[in-house]
Protein backbone atom coordinates (compact mmCIF):
# COMPACT_ATOMS: atom_id res chain seq x y z
CA UNK A 1 0.00 0.00 0.00
CA UNK A 2 2.22 3.16 -1.15
CA UNK A 3 -0.92 5.45 -2.76
CA UNK A 4 0.13 8.42 -2.44
CA UNK A 5 -2.89 11.03 -0.44
CA UNK A 6 -2.69 14.99 -1.14
CA UNK A 7 -4.02 16.64 1.45
CA UNK A 8 -5.16 20.27 1.46
CA UNK A 9 -6.20 23.11 4.16
CA UNK A 10 -7.11 26.92 3.85
CA UNK A 11 -6.63 28.99 6.50
CA UNK A 12 -7.59 32.45 7.31
CA UNK A 13 -6.50 34.12 10.86
CA UNK A 14 -6.17 30.78 12.08
CA UNK A 15 -3.18 31.17 14.05
CA UNK A 16 -5.11 29.78 17.31
CA UNK A 17 -5.68 26.39 16.16
CA UNK A 18 -3.71 26.15 12.89
CA UNK A 19 -1.43 24.26 14.73
CA UNK A 20 -4.11 21.21 15.62
CA UNK A 21 -4.90 20.96 12.49
CA UNK A 22 -1.31 20.28 11.16
CA UNK A 23 -0.01 18.83 13.76
CA UNK A 24 -2.98 15.80 13.10
CA UNK A 25 -1.48 15.34 9.66
CA UNK A 26 2.01 15.40 10.58
CA UNK A 27 0.91 12.15 13.06
CA UNK A 28 -0.54 10.24 10.84
CA UNK A 29 0.68 6.59 10.66
CA UNK A 30 0.28 6.84 6.69
CA UNK A 31 3.14 8.04 5.62
CA UNK A 32 3.25 9.07 2.31
CA UNK A 33 1.29 11.89 1.80
CA UNK A 34 1.97 15.48 0.64
CA UNK A 35 0.09 18.12 2.51
CA UNK A 36 -0.34 21.81 1.04
CA UNK A 37 -1.72 24.49 3.15
CA UNK A 38 -3.10 27.87 1.78
CA UNK A 39 -2.54 31.59 3.59
CA UNK A 40 -5.27 32.93 2.39
CA UNK A 41 -4.98 36.55 2.82
CA UNK A 42 -4.60 35.97 6.45
CA UNK A 43 -3.40 39.38 8.55
CA UNK A 44 -2.20 37.23 11.81
CA UNK A 45 0.67 35.17 12.61
CA UNK A 46 -0.91 32.13 10.25
CA UNK A 47 1.78 32.71 7.62
CA UNK A 48 4.52 32.47 9.79
CA UNK A 49 3.16 28.93 11.44
CA UNK A 50 2.96 27.65 8.10
CA UNK A 51 6.43 28.26 6.70
CA UNK A 52 7.49 27.11 10.50
CA UNK A 53 6.12 23.57 9.77
CA UNK A 54 7.33 23.64 6.06
CA UNK A 55 10.78 23.98 7.81
CA UNK A 56 10.00 20.58 10.28
CA UNK A 57 9.12 18.26 7.11
CA UNK A 58 9.64 18.49 3.16
CA UNK A 59 6.03 17.26 2.62
CA UNK A 60 4.53 20.42 3.83
CA UNK A 61 4.13 23.11 1.38
CA UNK A 62 3.06 26.52 2.22
CA UNK A 63 1.02 28.50 -0.44
CA UNK A 64 -0.61 32.12 -0.09
CA UNK A 65 -2.59 34.69 -1.63
CA UNK A 66 -2.67 38.56 -0.90
CA UNK A 67 -6.49 38.91 -0.52
CA UNK A 68 -8.86 36.96 1.30
CA UNK A 69 -11.56 35.00 -0.98
CA UNK A 70 -13.81 32.06 0.51
CA UNK A 71 -14.42 30.82 -3.00
CA UNK A 72 -10.39 29.44 -2.42
CA UNK A 73 -11.40 27.16 0.52
CA UNK A 74 -13.26 24.42 -2.74
CA UNK A 75 -12.15 25.59 -5.47
CA UNK A 76 -8.37 25.43 -4.97
CA UNK A 77 -8.54 21.84 -4.29
CA UNK A 78 -11.88 20.45 -6.71
CA UNK A 79 -10.59 22.90 -9.24
CA UNK A 80 -7.88 23.90 -11.98
CA UNK A 81 -6.39 26.82 -10.89
CA UNK A 82 -3.29 29.03 -10.31
CA UNK A 83 -2.93 28.41 -6.47
CA UNK A 84 -2.52 24.42 -6.41
CA UNK A 85 0.32 23.44 -8.69
CA UNK A 86 0.32 20.04 -10.49
CA UNK A 87 0.26 17.20 -8.36
CA UNK A 88 0.33 13.51 -8.55
CA UNK A 89 -1.43 12.03 -5.84
CA UNK A 90 -3.71 8.94 -5.82
CA UNK A 91 -6.44 10.43 -3.06
CA UNK A 92 -6.40 13.68 -1.86
CA UNK A 93 -9.04 14.94 1.92
CA UNK A 94 -9.35 18.31 3.10
CA UNK A 95 -9.33 19.32 6.33
CA UNK A 96 -10.48 22.57 8.12
CA UNK A 97 -8.18 24.58 9.72
CA UNK A 98 -9.74 23.95 12.88
CA UNK A 99 -10.36 20.53 12.83
CA UNK A 100 -8.37 17.36 12.72
CA UNK A 101 -7.61 14.47 11.86
CA UNK A 102 -6.73 11.09 14.14
CA UNK A 103 -3.79 9.58 13.55
CA UNK A 104 -5.38 6.40 11.79
CA UNK A 105 -7.68 8.55 9.34
CA UNK A 106 -5.23 7.63 6.01
CA UNK A 107 -4.17 4.19 6.99
CA UNK A 108 -7.72 2.97 7.61
CA UNK A 109 -9.73 5.10 5.06
CA UNK A 110 -6.64 3.96 2.50
CA UNK A 111 -7.21 0.48 3.86
CA UNK A 112 -10.89 0.58 3.15
CA UNK A 113 -11.13 2.53 0.10
CA UNK A 114 -8.44 -0.40 -1.64
CA UNK A 115 -10.11 -3.63 0.15
CA UNK A 116 -13.57 -2.35 -1.43
CA UNK A 117 -12.27 -0.73 -4.65
CA UNK A 118 -13.92 2.35 -3.03
CA UNK A 119 -14.31 5.85 -5.08
CA UNK A 120 -14.88 7.60 -1.86
CA UNK A 121 -14.67 6.73 1.57
CA UNK A 122 -16.50 8.58 4.38
CA UNK A 123 -15.48 8.08 7.92
CA UNK A 124 -17.26 9.03 10.96
CA UNK A 125 -16.93 12.60 12.69
CA UNK A 126 -17.19 13.90 16.03
CA UNK A 127 -17.19 17.09 17.69
CA UNK A 128 -15.31 18.70 20.46
CA UNK A 129 -17.84 19.57 22.41
CA UNK A 130 -19.20 15.70 22.54
CA UNK A 131 -16.46 13.17 22.21
CA UNK A 132 -17.36 9.80 21.54
CA UNK A 133 -20.64 10.95 19.75
CA UNK A 134 -21.31 10.73 15.76
CA UNK A 135 -22.49 14.24 14.75
CA UNK A 136 -21.94 12.97 10.86
CA UNK A 137 -21.60 9.76 9.63
CA UNK A 138 -22.94 5.77 10.77
CA UNK A 139 -21.32 3.77 13.51
CA UNK A 140 -21.14 0.69 11.00
CA UNK A 141 -19.26 -0.06 7.72
CA UNK A 142 -21.15 -0.10 4.60
CA UNK A 143 -20.42 -0.11 0.98
CA UNK A 144 -22.92 1.84 -1.40
CA UNK A 145 -23.22 1.25 -5.07
CA UNK A 146 -25.88 3.57 -7.33
CA UNK A 147 -29.00 2.07 -5.95
CA UNK A 148 -28.20 2.79 -3.14
CA UNK A 149 -28.78 6.36 -3.06
CA UNK A 150 -32.23 6.28 -3.89
CA UNK A 151 -32.71 5.99 -0.41
CA UNK A 152 -31.85 9.20 1.09
CA UNK A 153 -32.51 8.34 4.81
CA UNK A 154 -29.87 5.14 4.74
CA UNK A 155 -27.00 8.09 3.60
CA UNK A 156 -27.89 11.73 4.58
CA UNK A 157 -25.86 12.07 7.20
CA UNK A 158 -22.91 12.20 5.09
CA UNK A 159 -23.88 15.15 2.91
CA UNK A 160 -21.88 17.43 4.55
CA UNK A 161 -18.69 18.29 5.35
CA UNK A 162 -16.21 18.12 2.68
CA UNK A 163 -13.76 16.99 5.00
CA UNK A 164 -13.49 13.57 6.62
CA UNK A 165 -13.90 11.71 3.54
CA UNK A 166 -10.93 10.44 1.04
CA UNK A 167 -11.44 11.14 -2.45
CA UNK A 168 -9.98 8.94 -5.48
CA UNK A 169 -7.93 11.15 -7.58
CA UNK A 170 -10.47 10.23 -10.74
CA UNK A 171 -13.28 11.29 -8.97
CA UNK A 172 -11.81 15.01 -8.41
CA UNK A 173 -10.97 14.95 -12.28
CA UNK A 174 -14.17 14.25 -13.44
CA UNK A 175 -15.86 17.21 -11.50
CA UNK A 176 -18.03 19.82 -13.64
CA UNK A 177 -17.08 23.16 -12.80
CA UNK A 178 -20.03 25.08 -13.11
CA UNK A 179 -21.42 22.34 -9.92
CA UNK A 180 -18.70 23.11 -7.74
CA UNK A 181 -19.43 26.00 -5.20
CA UNK A 182 -17.80 27.27 -1.96
CA UNK A 183 -20.65 24.87 -0.04
CA UNK A 184 -19.79 21.46 1.21
CA UNK A 185 -22.42 19.49 -0.17
CA UNK A 186 -22.61 20.55 -3.30
CA UNK A 187 -19.09 19.90 -3.51
CA UNK A 188 -19.54 16.33 -1.67
CA UNK A 189 -22.82 15.44 -3.94
CA UNK A 190 -20.59 15.82 -6.71
CA UNK A 191 -18.46 13.50 -5.93
CA UNK A 192 -21.09 10.74 -4.61
CA UNK A 193 -22.05 11.91 -8.57
CA UNK A 194 -19.33 10.46 -10.27
CA UNK A 195 -19.02 7.75 -7.43
CA UNK A 196 -19.53 3.84 -8.82
CA UNK A 197 -18.63 2.81 -4.95
CA UNK A 198 -18.71 4.07 -2.12
CA UNK A 199 -17.69 3.40 1.66
CA UNK A 200 -18.54 4.51 4.62
CA UNK A 201 -16.70 3.41 7.60
CA UNK A 202 -18.10 3.68 11.39
CA UNK A 203 -15.09 4.62 12.98
CA UNK A 204 -14.52 8.13 14.30
CA UNK A 205 -11.90 9.36 12.43
CA UNK A 206 -12.50 13.13 12.15
CA UNK A 207 -12.73 15.72 14.88
CA UNK A 208 -14.75 18.56 14.35
CA UNK A 209 -14.32 21.60 16.35
CA UNK A 210 -17.34 23.87 17.15
CA UNK A 211 -16.37 28.10 17.73
CA UNK A 212 -19.00 30.09 18.54
CA UNK A 213 -17.42 32.83 16.11
CA UNK A 214 -18.13 30.89 13.44
CA UNK A 215 -19.82 32.94 10.39
CA UNK A 216 -21.91 30.34 9.70
CA UNK A 217 -23.58 31.09 12.96
CA UNK A 218 -23.50 35.18 12.49
CA UNK A 219 -26.43 36.94 10.85
CA UNK A 220 -24.75 39.66 8.43
CA UNK A 221 -25.40 41.39 4.94
CA UNK A 222 -25.61 38.66 3.34
CA UNK A 223 -28.12 37.07 5.63
CA UNK A 224 -31.33 36.45 3.33
CA UNK A 225 -28.62 34.91 0.69
CA UNK A 226 -27.62 32.73 3.13
CA UNK A 227 -30.85 31.71 3.92
CA UNK A 228 -31.65 30.39 0.53
CA UNK A 229 -28.44 28.70 0.36
CA UNK A 230 -29.60 26.83 3.64
CA UNK A 231 -32.56 26.20 3.05
CA UNK A 232 -34.39 26.30 -0.41
CA UNK A 233 -31.05 26.24 -2.62
CA UNK A 234 -29.68 22.77 -0.41
CA UNK A 235 -33.05 21.44 -1.07
CA UNK A 236 -32.76 22.35 -4.60
CA UNK A 237 -28.90 20.59 -5.45
CA UNK A 238 -30.11 17.64 -3.26
CA UNK A 239 -33.61 16.98 -5.06
CA UNK A 240 -31.45 17.30 -8.31
CA UNK A 241 -28.87 15.19 -7.40
CA UNK A 242 -31.57 12.49 -6.97
CA UNK A 243 -33.19 12.32 -10.50
CA UNK A 244 -29.44 12.68 -11.95
CA UNK A 245 -28.12 9.70 -10.23
CA UNK A 246 -30.81 7.45 -9.70
CA UNK A 247 -33.49 8.50 -12.38
CA UNK A 248 -36.42 9.36 -9.97
CA UNK A 249 -37.41 10.21 -5.84
CA UNK A 250 -38.93 8.11 -3.74
CA UNK A 251 -41.43 10.07 -1.70
CA UNK A 252 -39.76 8.41 1.29
CA UNK A 253 -36.58 10.47 0.24
CA UNK A 254 -38.35 13.68 -0.96
CA UNK A 255 -39.61 13.90 2.58
CA UNK A 256 -36.47 13.71 4.49
CA UNK A 257 -35.69 16.43 1.95
CA UNK A 258 -38.59 18.49 3.30
CA UNK A 259 -37.48 17.58 6.75
CA UNK A 260 -33.82 19.31 5.81
CA UNK A 261 -35.82 21.94 4.60
CA UNK A 262 -37.76 22.62 7.51
CA UNK A 263 -35.54 22.47 10.42
CA UNK A 264 -32.64 24.91 8.18
CA UNK A 265 -35.38 26.94 7.84
CA UNK A 266 -35.33 27.36 11.64
CA UNK A 267 -31.86 27.31 12.11
CA UNK A 268 -31.32 30.13 10.29
CA UNK A 269 -34.36 32.00 11.56
CA UNK A 270 -32.87 31.71 15.21
CA UNK A 271 -29.82 32.65 13.94
CA UNK A 272 -31.72 36.20 12.64
CA UNK A 273 -33.63 36.75 15.67
CA UNK A 274 -30.17 36.92 17.84
CA UNK A 275 -28.52 39.10 15.49
CA UNK A 276 -29.10 42.98 15.71
CA UNK A 277 -31.62 43.97 12.55
CA UNK A 278 -34.51 45.70 13.79
CA UNK A 279 -37.65 44.11 14.45
CA UNK A 280 -39.33 45.09 11.65
CA UNK A 281 -36.19 43.99 9.81
CA UNK A 282 -36.13 40.37 11.01
CA UNK A 283 -39.91 40.27 10.26
CA UNK A 284 -39.58 41.22 6.49
CA UNK A 285 -37.23 38.16 6.51
CA UNK A 286 -39.29 36.07 7.56
CA UNK A 287 -42.25 36.99 5.93
CA UNK A 288 -40.36 36.66 3.01
CA UNK A 289 -39.42 33.10 4.00
CA UNK A 290 -42.95 31.94 4.25
CA UNK A 291 -43.77 32.50 0.90
CA UNK A 292 -40.98 30.57 -0.58
CA UNK A 293 -42.50 27.98 -2.66
CA UNK A 294 -40.81 25.12 -0.87
CA UNK A 295 -42.79 26.57 2.29
CA UNK A 296 -45.45 26.28 0.95
CA UNK A 297 -45.04 23.40 -0.27
CA UNK A 298 -43.67 22.13 3.21
CA UNK A 299 -47.11 23.29 4.90
CA UNK A 300 -49.71 21.26 2.19
CA UNK A 301 -47.28 18.26 1.80
CA UNK A 302 -49.94 15.47 2.36
CA UNK A 303 -48.53 12.28 4.31
CA UNK A 304 -45.38 13.49 5.71
CA UNK A 305 -43.12 11.35 6.98
CA UNK A 306 -45.57 8.87 6.73
CA UNK A 307 -42.59 6.59 5.07
CA UNK A 308 -40.22 7.43 8.35
CA UNK A 309 -39.12 5.32 10.87
CA UNK A 310 -40.82 7.42 13.06
CA UNK A 311 -43.36 10.29 11.39
CA UNK A 312 -43.87 12.25 14.40
CA UNK A 313 -40.30 13.60 13.80
CA UNK A 314 -41.25 15.25 10.59
CA UNK A 315 -44.74 16.19 11.49
CA UNK A 316 -42.80 17.86 14.96
CA UNK A 317 -40.30 20.00 12.54
CA UNK A 318 -42.77 20.80 10.45
CA UNK A 319 -45.04 22.33 13.57
CA UNK A 320 -42.43 23.94 15.19
CA UNK A 321 -40.92 26.03 12.28
CA UNK A 322 -45.04 26.96 11.66
CA UNK A 323 -44.99 28.32 15.49
CA UNK A 324 -41.59 29.87 15.30
CA UNK A 325 -42.67 31.75 12.56
CA UNK A 326 -46.18 32.69 13.86
CA UNK A 327 -44.88 34.55 16.61
CA UNK A 328 -42.30 35.72 14.64
CA UNK A 329 -44.48 37.52 12.39
CA UNK A 330 -46.44 39.00 15.64
CA UNK A 331 -43.18 39.84 17.09
CA UNK A 332 -43.72 37.52 20.34
CA UNK A 333 -41.15 35.92 22.28
CA UNK A 334 -43.71 32.80 22.89
CA UNK A 335 -46.47 31.04 21.43
CA UNK A 336 -49.76 31.41 23.64
CA UNK A 337 -52.43 28.05 22.57
CA UNK A 338 -54.99 30.94 21.30
CA UNK A 339 -52.43 33.00 19.14
CA UNK A 340 -51.13 30.36 17.08
CA UNK A 341 -54.26 31.24 14.76
CA UNK A 342 -52.56 35.01 14.15
CA UNK A 343 -50.38 33.25 11.39
CA UNK A 344 -53.95 32.08 9.08
CA UNK A 345 -55.09 35.61 8.33
CA UNK A 346 -51.54 36.61 7.20
CA UNK A 347 -51.22 33.75 5.44
CA UNK A 348 -53.99 34.13 3.64
CA UNK A 349 -52.93 37.77 2.78
CA UNK A 350 -49.24 36.51 1.15
CA UNK A 351 -51.26 34.44 -0.92
CA UNK A 352 -54.33 34.21 -3.38
CA UNK A 353 -56.23 30.81 -2.49
CA UNK A 354 -57.37 30.75 -6.07
CA UNK A 355 -53.74 30.71 -7.21
CA UNK A 356 -52.82 26.59 -7.67
CA UNK A 357 -49.96 26.03 -5.97
CA UNK A 358 -46.89 24.41 -7.79
CA UNK A 359 -48.10 21.06 -6.37
CA UNK A 360 -51.31 21.56 -7.23
CA UNK A 361 -52.59 21.99 -4.17
CA UNK A 362 -55.22 25.39 -3.90
CA UNK A 363 -53.75 28.09 -0.93
CA UNK A 364 -57.24 27.28 0.94
CA UNK A 365 -55.68 23.81 1.00
CA UNK A 366 -52.37 24.99 2.28
CA UNK A 367 -54.27 26.91 5.07
CA UNK A 368 -56.03 24.18 5.90
CA UNK A 369 -52.73 22.03 6.67
CA UNK A 370 -51.22 25.21 8.20
CA UNK A 371 -54.76 25.36 10.75
CA UNK A 372 -54.47 21.62 11.71
CA UNK A 373 -50.66 22.22 12.27
CA UNK A 374 -50.69 25.38 14.29
CA UNK A 375 -53.96 24.09 16.47
CA UNK A 376 -52.28 20.59 17.07
CA UNK A 377 -55.05 19.01 15.68
CA UNK A 378 -55.07 15.56 14.01
CA UNK A 379 -52.08 14.90 15.50
CA UNK A 380 -51.52 11.63 14.02
CA UNK A 381 -51.70 13.08 10.34
CA UNK A 382 -52.29 16.44 8.45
Amino acid sequence: MNEKILFFTCAYNAEKYLRRAMDSILNQTYSNWVYYVLDNGSTDGTGEIIRAYEKRDSRIQGLSVKRNDVNNLFYTPFRKNDILPDVDYDYMAVLDADDEYMPEFAYEALSFARANELDVVAVATESNMHPGVIIWGYGTDRIMVTSDYRDLPGWYKIINPVWGKLYHSSVINRFRKERVNTYDFEIVLEAFFHSERMGIIGMILHRYHQRHDSASRAWDSTGALTYRFQAVDYFNVLHRFMIEKCGDISKRSEDLIYYTYATATLYVIDILCGSELSGDSKRSTIEEMLVFDRTKQLIARENFGAKMKDQSICLEARRNLLKRIAYCVKGKNYVEQKTDNLLLPFYLSMIEAENAHADGTSGEAICAHLRKELLGAGRGET
